[in-house]
């Protein structure tokens, strides 16, 4: 009978060296298309979120939700989130069932960005910009949304950004232009929701400042 010729050391070695060349290759390629596809998924949430927010404004004499913001809004119901507390990554913090759009969407899930790993139940800030003074006789932090008409180009003005403020995400919701900054969990990139509601990735250092405002 014919003697079978087993493996040889140097030949394992040079196999297991191949398969960890092939591995180092193949991973990070799996890891930006799993991030790709956490991306799309993060889009299509922004836009149904844009989407319920505008049928919020229709069918409230075209004025935008209200919303909270600091340590004023905790516990506070009347914004378009609701958040028990301010400022820290807790899950459940967020609760979107109590906020104002959600009978718009009824799907809280949809809050979360997939890449989120603060999961505190919402990873979307407002623009704050589109109310930017706070009414006082309703609390410090309480500020009304603003008329449709006021927007003179809302295919260039944010409506919604996926916001980092040092806690992991956002932390009421509120997205202050001047005080807190896009995430870059997408690869270097951010989603924004625009106010006609179409949804783009972009690099951050790329939004112009004027996009978080609503005058010309």
């Amino acid at each position: 009978m014919p003697v079978r010729k087993g493996w040889t050391l140097i030949e394992l070695l040079t196999v297991l060296a191949i398969i960890s060349v092939l591995a180092a290759i193949l991973l990070p390629v799996l890891h930006q298309a799993r991030e790709k596809a956490r991306q799309a998924t993060c889009i299509s949430q922004l836009k149904q979120l844009a989407s319920a927010t505008l049928m919020y404004a229709q069918d409230h004499d075209e004025v935008l939700p209200c919303f909270w913001d600091y340590y004023d809004g905790e516990g506070k119901f009347g914004g378009w989130i609701f958040y028990s507390t301010f400022g820290q990554c807790l899950q459940g913090n967020f609760d979107p069932s109590k906020g104002s759009i959600y009978p718009y969407i009824r799907n809280a899930p949809i809050y979360t960005c997939p890449s989120d790993r603060c999961r505190q139940g919402n990873s979307y800030a407002y623009n704050g910009a589109l109310s930017p003074n706070p009414v006082a006789r309703v609390g410090p932090g309480f500020h009304f949304g603003l008329h449709l008409a006021a927007i003179h180009e809302p295919a260039n003005i944010i409506l919604f950004t996926e916001e980092e403020t040092g806690h992991g995400s956002t932390d009421d919701g509120h997205h202050l232009p001047e005080g807190n900054y896009p995430t870059a969990r997408h690869q270097g990139r951010s989603n924004f929701a625009f106010c006609d509601g179409h949804v783009k990735a972009l690099l951050p250092d790329n939004v112009p400042s004027q996009s978080f405002r609503y005058w010309p």
